[in-house]
């Protein structure tokens, strides 16, 4: 009797580049898992207090073994360098995923 294949949503951070300006962060977003991810939100948290929150204005699809660098999360008041964040982003089917950026 054979096993039914598990269907995975997973998502990984290569790394994280900041606008010149300061204001925006591109994530470099990697879909690890088994299916393709659509990421539809994103939360800004800081401080255990969610500070933003926005729907990206297309949908984002990450295919299976891609990396995606069209998670750019802009908010106008980052904290001085050296402050870390949380960014939260979910898919459209509510799965959540966390990374953490620290601003420049």
């Amino acid at each position: 009797m054979g096993t039914t294949p598990t269907v995975k949503e997973a998502l990984s951070m290569d790394s994280y580049k900041w606008s010149t300006d300061g204001t925006t962060v591109t994530l470099y977003i990697r879909n690890v898992g088994t299916v393709d991810v659509t990421i539809k939100t994103y939360y800004i948290e800081y401080g255990g207090a969610t500070v933003a929150t926005d729907d990206f204005d297309t949908p984002i699809t990450v295919q299976v073994g891609q990396v995606t660098d069209d998670t750019e999360i802009s908010y106008a008041d980052w904290e001085s360098p050296g402050y870390s964040y949380t960014i939260k982003l979910v898919t459209t089917t509510g799965t959540q995923f966390t990374f953490n950026v620290k601003t420049p």
